[in-house]
């Protein structure tokens, strides 16, 4: 409700799209700044407690450590952009459940190091959701991924990183499962990167 129903929701919103036009809007974008961190603060503040009465102990230099990741992750399922001014309260909450329910699924899969593959899975969610996210966005503005030369370089740089990462984490058969994913990466992208420049030729003709 206080995003969507009031002034200083909207303008909240206005100051994640652009902040410098909300400004120039007459927007008091400091102001409301200092007014979201400080009921972001406040939540947490309250989250933080109910924790610490949920576990009955407390550790300052370990409790919370890695939940940031599964804040960003909720907030970027729940169809947050990360680069702001797009999305709403219910969407973080439904992405908090699925997020939860991944987490608890990997954790029964898992026996040994659930840990391990829990931040893999979250990291991996996040970086699908924003995929996803510029993908749906890239249609409108007609951006490249892989733009030019170095877009090509940048396909094999990062399939060999995956195949690197996979080949880490993994128990068995690390250096043929890092070469399998490696490859795929390179499929992947580099089918994008045609399909992008088929289109710009397309374009252009």
């Amino acid at each position: 409700v206080l995003l969507s129903r009031t002034v200083a929701g909207r303008q909240l919103y206005a100051i994640g799209g652009n902040e410098e036009a909300a400004r120039l809007s007459g927007i008091r974008t400091e102001r409301l700044k200092w007014m979201a961190y400080c009921i972001s603060s406040m939540t947490a503040s309250i989250a933080g407690i109910f924790y610490v009465c949920y576990i009955g102990a407390s550790n300052p230099s370990s409790d919370g450590m890695g939940y940031e990741l599964n804040a960003i992750a909720s907030s970027v399922v729940g169809g947050c952009s990360l680069a702001g001014g797009v999305g709403t309260v219910a969407g973080v909450m439904l992405g908090t459940v699925f997020l939860q329910v991944v987490i608890d699924s990997v954790a029964k899969l898992f026996k040994s190091h659930p840990d391990l593959f829990e931040g893999m899975v979250v990291g991996s969610l996040v970086i699908f959701a924003v995929a996803i996210t510029t993908l749906r966005e890239s249609r409108h503005i007609r951006k490249q991924f892989f733009p030019g030369a170095l877009g090509l370089c940048n396909v094999g740089i990062l399939s060999v990183l995956m195949g690197i990462v996979t080949s880490s984490v993994v128990a068995e058969n690390r250096l043929t499962t890092g070469v399998v994913c490696g490859v795929l990466t390179l499929v992947v992208l580099s089918a994008k990167a045609i399909a992008e420049r088929a289109a710009l030729a397309n374009e252009n003709a």
